[in-house]
């Protein structure tokens, strides 16, 4: 998703560019699925509510902002290469 760097903790920009690759992926929960021995119905529950469901935040109802740190996950998550505080 992001390529061969990650995004550094501040990359607020950059990690909206993930987001919306992500929110139009359509092979990484199976990946996710596979790397984590984690469902993929649980995998796309978790998508849908960290990238596509709007939520009552104090600012009205809207996505989550994009967080440089999930994209990160998110992609090591998809690559297999994740940490257990990615999980």
């Amino acid at each position: 998703m992001t390529g061969a760097r990650e995004l550094s903790a501040y990359d607020f920009d950059g990690a909206e560019k993930v987001y919306s690759k992500i929110r139009v992926a359509d092979t990484d929960v199976a990946s996710i699925a596979k790397n984590t021995g984690i469902s993929a119905s649980k995998i796309e529950r978790i998508k849908d509510h960290l990238f596509n469901q709007k939520h009552i935040l104090d600012d009205g109802l809207r996505l989550f902002d994009a967080d440089p740190e999930i994209a990160n996950a998110w992609s090591r998550l998809e690559k297999g290469n994740f940490t257990g505080k990615d999980l």
